[in-house]
């Protein structure tokens, strides 16, 4: 979902009797001519602070799909018997740890012991084999000259869930009775994309071996 697709679905809902009908091609334009209307402008300038809000309040929740990057050990520093690795420069997305798994010839193990030297640094073992990363992304922070085209990187499932948060944070001084309704929907929602995240997390093994 494009950014200025969220604050279209996000005016809809502030303002559901006007018309914000619009296609890919218009998007920009039509949100360049609402800025210019003053029924609405302050709307959109609050727009990205509160979707960069909503940004960690799905981050703390833990509903961002996770991502993996193999470790090898061109990678690390050898410290102390352990393979160093300074995650911050290896994965540029780099938000948290949600595991390490290790690989070789006839074993998979899918959680491995890992420890942090700082909130990036990395330590495990240093054993043969190669280490996979799997962790969670942080979401790139939006602004006010952030283009509207520009595609947020989460599933519709995710992004679907946003304007309620922005139409929480908007309204939560005008109309907080609305503000109210708005964030329980998005709480709601958020807690069934965790449920379904947790399910799924739950089928997958611990350690397995390849004959």
């Amino acid at each position: 979902m494009k950014l200025g697709e969220i604050k279209l679905e996000t005016l809809m809902m502030i303002c559901p009797g006007e018309q914000f009908e619009y296609d890919t091609d218009t998007l920009k334009d039509k949100l360049f001519d609402l800025r210019q209307n003053p029924n609405f402008s302050d709307f959109l300038a609050s727009m990205p602070s509160a979707i960069n809000r909503c940004f960690a309040s799905l981050e703390q929740k833990g509903i961002i799909p996770t991502k993996q990057v193999e470790l090898t050990k061109e990678k690390a520093s050898l410290v102390g018997g352990r393979q160093r690795y300074l995650l911050s420069e290896i994965i540029t997305d780099f938000g948290s740890v949600d595991r390490v798994a290790h690989y070789s010839s006839n074993e998979y193990t899918e959680a491995c012991d890992y420890s942090f030297e700082s909130a990036d640094v990395l330590l495990l073992e240093d054993i043969s084999g190669t280490y996979v990363v799997i962790y969670t992304p942080k979401i790139e922070r939006v602004h006010l000259i952030t283009s509207e085209e520009k595609e947020i990187a989460l599933p519709h499932d995710i992004c679907s869930i946003i304007p309620y948060f922005v139409k929480s944070e908007i309204l939560r001084s005008e109309s907080p009775d609305e503000a109210s309704i708005a964030r329980n929907i998005y709480e709601q929602m958020a807690g069934e994309l965790i449920t379904h995240k947790d399910s799924y997390q739950a089928s997958v093994k611990n350690t397995y071996r390849i004959d």
